[in-house]
């Protein structure tokens, strides 16, 4: 899709819709073309209308490309290389971060080749195609790479193990299978006995000692008088 911004007064029918923002780079361009904005600008405008530069103003630069934004239009050919004439005249490759499908054949945006005249086009006529787009690299984080708080076992906060002595750490994480409404385990034949070790885990209490003869006087049967 296509738009445009309107001031909210000009008249509709007078807006031309023939244009779309796009980020670009130059690549290879000379280390002084891209510390000055000026210097910059005069090449950006063969590629298309300025909106913005990215330029190191007098630093080093980290990239081997000068990263621009311009208006493209919808009915010119895809600038592929830009000509600077400085001790001798050299080409540049531009490329185009994120753009719409284009014609191989004519290079203009909104269509593909295969949709152009009668859609036959070989590949050596084509002057155009998908090294123009600027190539990335889809990044998979994994699980470890995911950072934040890990579960941990054992005397930590960790889930489920709590405060204590970690006596029940190795059955953290276990998969203890339940019983239904009829007394059979839901995964099979399998019994219970992961959960039944741990509900049924003694209770150790402790005892005041007591002396022998207090346990001698116990067992005295006692007599009246």
């Amino acid at each position: 899709m296509v738009m445009e911004e309107y001031d909210g007064f000009s008249n509709v029918n007078t807006i031309k819709v023939d244009r779309i923002p796009v980020w670009a780079r130059i690549q290879g361009m000379p280390e002084g073309l891209m510390k000055k904005r000026e210097l910059a600008e005069k090449v950006i405008k063969k590629v298309g209308d300025v909106i913005t530069v990215v330029v190191t103003d007098g630093k080093i630069n980290s990239t081997p490309f000068l990263r621009i934004r311009v208006w493209l239009n919808l009915y010119k050919p895809l600038v592929r290389m830009v000509p600077i004439m400085l001790k001798e005249r050299m080409k540049y490759l531009v490329q185009y971060e994120k753009i719409p499908s284009f014609c191989f054949f004519y290079g203009c945006l909104g269509h593909e080749a295969a949709a152009c005249g009668d859609g036959v086009h070989p590949r050596e006529s084509c002057e155009w195609g998908d090294w123009l787009r600027v190539p990335f690299v889809a990044q998979v984080i994994g699980k470890d790479d995911r950072g934040g708080r890990g579960r941990g076992r054992g005397r930590g906060r960790g889930r489920g193990a709590g405060r204590g002595d970690g006596m029940n750490d190795e059955a953290y994480g276990m998969e203890i299978p339940t019983k239904n409404e009829t007394g059979e385990d839901q995964d099979g034949d399998m019994p219970m006995r992961g959960a039944l070790a741990i509900e049924a885990a003694p209770v150790i209490t402790a005892t005041a000692n007591i002396s022998p003869l207090a346990e001698q006087d116990k067992k005295r049967p006692c007599t009246s008088g």
